[in-house]
């Protein structure tokens, strides 16, 4: 069997998928009546962030299964220094141009996307909007949330004691990093650190100075232990999928 002698390098092989992607990208649409378009996003690095749009057709959808990225097909890659409606309303209706009819539209609830999707829709009533479920569920959290003290308490004793414990022998204990951005998208992660420390209590295999690291830092979460059941049920209900 021949060896091997010559290969690209992997400068040749990024090229390669970059003018692929830009070929798919730039290839013309298939003009249907029935499209369905996925808006969202980047988060933003510098001044830029890149609004990204990716559509199916309705008779493509699969039914016994979730949506892969396979199954879309990349629309728009925008690089955007600021997004307002009237700029979302001008992608819609780029984008009607080229795919026919445009028949949903799926985003989260971004006044900039919302209001853009809105405009669009004066104009083209056959146009549904739907809110992701995954943001939607987030605005479900929130109105359950953001006036309880317990999870407030949570978060502030969490990331009290994470700047604390950082940079020190007890960082495999530290709780997840809080972020202000999306903080209802990420009640999982809160949840589940709670529930490993209050599991590492109750069991027999952790060490002595690992117990008493957790005695010591973290027993303001055994005074939570009822509400910590209580956000565990609500991360359940929201994301137990059909």
């Amino acid at each position: 069997m021949p060896f091997i002698t010559r290969a690209p390098s992997r400068s040749t092989i990024r090229l390669w998928i970059l003018k692929f992607g830009l070929h798919k990208l730039m290839k013309p649409k298939e003009k249907l009546n029935d499209w369905v378009v996925i808006f969202d996003h980047t988060i933003q690095m510098g001044k830029l962030k890149i609004l990204i749009v990716l559509g199916i057709s309705l008779s493509r959808l699969p039914f016994n299964r979730s949506l892969t990225l396979a199954d879309m097909q990349v629309l728009t890659l925008l690089p955007m220094k600021s997004s307002t409606g009237p700029k979302i309303e001008e992608v819609l209706i780029n984008l009607k141009s080229d795919l026919g009819t445009i028949r949903e539209v799926v985003a989260d609830e971004g006044p900039d996307i919302k209001s853009g999707i809105n405009l669009f829709r004066k104009n083209n009533p056959e146009c549904d909007y739907i809110s992701d479920i995954v943001h939607k569920l987030a605005h479900f959290l929130k109105a359950e949330l953001k006036n309880d003290k317990a999870w407030e308490e949570l978060l502030k004793r969490s990331s009290e004691t994470r700047t604390r414990l950082l940079q020190t022998d007890c960082a495999h204990f530290v709780p997840p990093q809080h972020r202000d951005k999306a903080r209802y998208l990420n009640l999982e992660k809160f949840i589940k650190w709670a529930c490993r420390i209050l599991k590492a209590w109750a069991g027999n295999e952790i060490s002595i100075e690992d117990r008493e690291v957790i005695f010591k830092e973290f027993a303001w979460v055994f005074g939570l232990v009822d509400d910590i059941k209580h956000f565990h049920q609500l991360w359940q209900v929201t994301s137990t999928q059909p």
